[in-house]
């Protein structure tokens, strides 16, 4: 009987059985993908077989597991290509034998023999650095693939470092060949020092840089593949390329079309995921929102310092405002396919703002750029708005200036913390934004044109007129380090553009704050405007502004007649003993001192008298006769007029408004000599 009782029949496994909730027949593609990741494996303690504290296992848990975008089942996400590692193979190869074969024909037609130097020179500022970039995406994919919560997007994340290796081989190749074809073009050789120091390739230099600290898995993906290499491959692959075909070098075009259809899988992948996300767990998107506006900033900046270089150093070139409306749109058309909207960004505002008022006042207060919010106070009305600083010129323009015509009548230090503007002088353009300054180092005549302003982001920018007599002064005290760097570099270049930050901003800051206030503009303004200067011959462009006092032979001269005014102001001396101190003639000294300081010799004594008498009443409590005396002047009440119409108000007036309090005399170093 006991042979009669039989168990209930127990049903074969099928294959699929261990895919568990795919609940059909596998495709190829899910057979090898479905969990081939072991750190997502189910019934998982931690990722690796490890203490769950271990720092590896708590990185894990910290920016994958407890990542704000979660969603019931990662794997049931699916690769719009559904790429495998066959088909992979099957369709590079097919691609690398296109290429190859290419590359061999055009190498035989001696075609890169005959590529213009301007095109060449193009070439060398944004395709042969690009491999840097490359291999940084490529690292971000690498650690998106490790990170990732399922094996299906791991697998997509992988694909995606192999075509960026592929795209760093490809253009490695296509360097040597360049390089060897002409030996003659040394910038070719230059790629790292572009990339490392080239101003239009900082911005995305910094943002790749900072995306490499995106930990959160779903970050990075926001980050790098939604938002920034959309962009940076806008310009450097679709812009590069167009620019390409007009300059006839089809073979950089052939090989920036291909490479072309690696990044669109990519996007393709990365859209599909974003959106599967949102739909399967719609508290998502406001995490994908607030990834999408700290990032895109840094995107936009880093495409607009490439479309500036591929506009200034290619002909025929690319409109920068195109290209770079061309890199904005290919970000929007991510965030569209991605399924990211503005509406989203609205929705979770209503949603912070349910959260009652008592929640909100706790917030922390939003970060406002303290130069940015200056600029905004100084430059009130549409156009330029003067202040009280002789010299210095806020603007402010809500809608881009078609290019007009402007002069200059100085040397001056111009700085944009809003919008762009470009500069054309004698022929030559120049960008600049607010990573970047721009100094024009004499009288000259130019042609501006402001690219981006609107109401909700006005461009806002300042030109500061620089005083002879303050970069006279500097320059003297720095001159011995200053003039061994100028005699390597012979270029005679009217203006140039370097990079804006650090030391030389906050001195910006510093200077600009005292505008407000009588007592600190007439006291702290001239240190800062000194420390301004000081910045300025510190930064990586300083020969150039030597050079802008330094030129022509009688250039020594002048300024041995400053030391010599240094020394013996006290004494009454004239104009015919400085120049007989220097060997020069009056009329020589005096045509060089005005063309090289932008004053005369008289004026400039003059200046550095009342200067050195208004430090000493204030911090020696001279009086005014003794004052008088003691700089240089015969006559107490010619140096009270004197200093009255210099400084607005008589000297006694003026000494004991700041007497007591500390300071520093403008024309006196406080550097040490070098």
């Amino acid at each position: 009987m006991g042979d009669t009782t039989g168990h209930a029949e127990v049903r074969p496994l099928r294959t699929w059985s261990a895919f568990g909730e795919i609940r059909h027949v596998p495709s190829e593609y899910e057979i090898v993908t479905h969990e081939v990741n072991y750190t997502v494996r189910k019934h998982r303690a931690a990722a690796f077989e490890l203490n769950p504290t271990t720092p590896a296992n708590m990185w894990y848990l910290t920016y994958r597991d407890k990542s704000p975008v979660q969603v019931p089942e990662w794997n049931e996400f699916r690769d719009p290509d559904e790429m495998t590692y066959r088909k992979y193979v099957t369709v590079q190869d097919e691609q690398e034998s296109v290429l190859k074969g290419v590359l061999d024909q055009y190498e035989s037609t001696a075609h890169d023999h005959d590529i213009a130097s301007r095109w060449l020179d193009t070439l060398a500022h944004l395709l042969i650095p690009t491999r840097y970039p490359v291999h940084g995406l490529q690292m971000t994919q690498a650690y998106l693939g490790t990170i990732a919560p399922s094996s299906y997007i791991t697998n997509c994340a992988a694909f995606s470092a192999a075509d960026l290796l592929r795209r760093g081989s490809l253009i490695a190749y296509r360097t040597r060949q360049l390089q060897r074809a002409r030996p003659d073009v040394h910038v070719l050789d230059d790629a790292r020092r572009i990339w490392e120091a080239d101003l239009g390739w900082q911005p995305a230099r910094k943002a790749l840089e900072t995306a490499l600290i995106a930990y959160d898995w779903a970050e990075c993906l926001t980050a790098v593949n939604l938002v920034l290499r959309p962009a940076l491959d806008e310009v450097l692959l679709n812009q590069l390329a167009n620019v390409a075909r007009k300059n006839r070098d089809d073979l950089t075009w052939l090989l920036l079309t291909n490479l072309a259809r690696d990044s669109a899988r990519a996007t393709r992948w990365s859209c599909a995921l974003a959106r599967f996300a949102i739909e399967r767990s719609p508290d998502n998107a406001g995490s994908f929102v607030r990834w999408v506006k700290k990032w895109r900033t840094r995107a936009e900046d880093a495409a607009g310092g490439l479309s500036t270089l591929l506009t200034s150093v290619s002909s025929p070139g690319q409109d920068e405002l195109a290209t770079l409306e061309a890199a904005r749109s290919a970000i929007t058309e991510s965030l569209a396919s991605a399924g990211i909207s503005e509406d989203m960004d609205k929705s979770a505002v209503a949603a912070e703002n349910a959260r009652g008022a008592t929640s909100r006042s706790h917030a922390p207060p939003v970060l406002v750029d303290p130069l940015i919010a200056l600029f905004d106070r100084y430059a009130v009305e549409p156009g330029a708005n003067p202040c009280r600083w002789t010299g210095l010129t806020f603007y402010r323009f809500e809608a881009p200036v078609a290019p007009h015509w402007d002069q200059t009548a100085s040397l001056a230090f111009c700085v944009v913390v809003q919008g762009r503007k470009r500069v054309s002088i004698n022929g030559r353009k120049y960008f600049f934004d607010p990573s970047n300054y721009f100094v024009i180092n004499r009288a000259t005549r130019l042609q501006a044109e402001i690219l981006e302003g609107s109401p909700a982001r006005p461009f806002l920018s300042m030109i500061l007129q620089i005083p002879a007599a303050a970069l006279a002064e500097v320059l003297i005290e720095s001159l011995p380090a200053l003039e061994a760097q100028q005699a390597t570099d012979d270029e005679e270049d009217e203006a140039y553009v370097s990079q804006f930050d650090g030391d030389l901003r906050d001195a910006v800051i510093r200077f600009l704050k005292t505008l407000d206030d009588d007592s600190e503009r007439r006291l702290l303004g001239p240190l800062f405007l000194r420390e301004i200067v000081f910045r300025l011959l510190r930064q990586d462009q300083a020969p150039r502004l030597v050079r802008a006092a330094l030129y022509g032979k009688t250039s020594r001269k002048v300024f041995s007649a400053i030391r010599y005014m240094q020394a013996e102001y006290g004494r009454s001396i004239t104009i015919d003993d400085i120049a007989r101190s220097v060997g020069a003639s009056t009329s020589t000294l005096a045509h060089s001192f005005k063309e090289i300081i932008g004053v005369s010799p008289y004026h400039f004594l003059k200046q550095l008298r009342l200067e050195r008498a208004r430090v000493l009443m204030i911090r020696e409590g001279w009086g005014v006769s003794e004052a008088a005396a003691r700089t240089g002047y015969a006559s107490a009440s010619h140096f009270v007029k004197a200093f009255t119409g210099y400084f607005g108000e008589p000297p006694s007036q003026y000494a004991n408004q700041f007497r007591g309090r500390p300071t520093l005399n403008v024309m006196e170093s406080t550097e040490t000599r070098m």
